[in-house]
């Protein structure tokens, strides 16, 4: 777990206070910030009524501020590899298959360089590899793309809902330390339609997902050691999240209803 304070985050952008979001702009990277996240997590079930879970999440974790960016271009021009990378891009799949009670995951870690990972705002992209969410060629849906073993996702993406800015609009403080806070929005509720492939059998799946951003450059404050999160989507159409920062003593309950 990174800590919210120390020389690790010098350099980078600081979340202190309030910004206006705007979209689509806000669902690509933001660079002059250490670290964020795109996270999709859903339920899908298929014509025969088996249920599966998803999860596929993004990470990206820059080694330096970018000022240092124009340097390390420089330094290329000069014969420097080609290979080398500000920042590196994680990413982590799973799918729950309820009826045969197995839970499958993968991870994969690349590099900002040579196309092997990254992140575009305008037409969106995220990907790694051929692990991918990205906006489709007309704007009208997302397209989520991964794979691993005996599992395979190619599904749709429709938001039902707007974005939900969580804590206080969008400003989500973990802490009392400075630069312990993110900026945090949600999408809480999606509509998804694809083919799950289990083996060498395609099944024509929808359902419902939740999609999760969070960017920023400090993490927890010190004494803190992790956190629990649920996301619940209700069948009135109502959603809601909750989530509890662990201690060292013990837990400092925060939630948040989405509506």
């Amino acid at each position: 777990m990174l800590n919210a304070s120390g020389d690790d985050t010098a350099g980078f952008a600081q979340v202190s206070e309030l910004r206006a979001f705007e979209f689509p702009q806000d669902h690509g990277p933001h660079q002059a910030y250490r670290h964020e996240w795109w996270y999709v997590t859903g339920n899908l079930d298929d014509a025969d009524g088996q249920r599966f879970g998803f999860e596929l999440t993004f990470f990206r974790f820059a080694f330096a501020p970018q000022e240092q960016e124009q340097e390390q271009e420089q330094e290329q021009v000069q014969g420097a590899s080609p290979w080398r990378a500000r920042q590196m891009y994680l990413a982590h799949f799973a799918v729950t298959d309820v009826a045969r009670d197995r839970f499958h995951f993968a991870e994969r870690y690349a590099r900002d360089a040579l196309g092997l990972a990254g992140a575009q705002a305008e037409p969106f992209r995220v990907w790694l590899d051929d692990w991918s969410l990205l906006e489709s060629q007309d704007g009208r849906v997302w397209l989520l793309r991964a794979g691993d073993g005996e599992y395979a996702l190619s599904l749709e993406l429709r938001a039902l809902t707007a974005p939900v800015l969580n804590g206080e609009n969008g400003l989500s403080r973990k802490a009392r330390e400075p630069g312990a806070a993110s900026y945090y929005y949600s999408i809480p509720r999606i509509d998804v339609q694809g083919t799950l492939r289990r083996g060498a059998t395609a099944h024509d799946v929808r359902g419902l997902a939740w999609l999760d951003r969070e960017w920023g450059s400090g993490a927890l404050g010190r004494e803190q050691q992790g956190w629990d999160w649920y996301a619940l989507q209700l069948a009135d159409g109502s959603a809601l999240m909750f989530y509890a920062l662990r201690t060292a003593r013990g837990r400092d309950e925060i939630g948040r209803a989405h509506v």
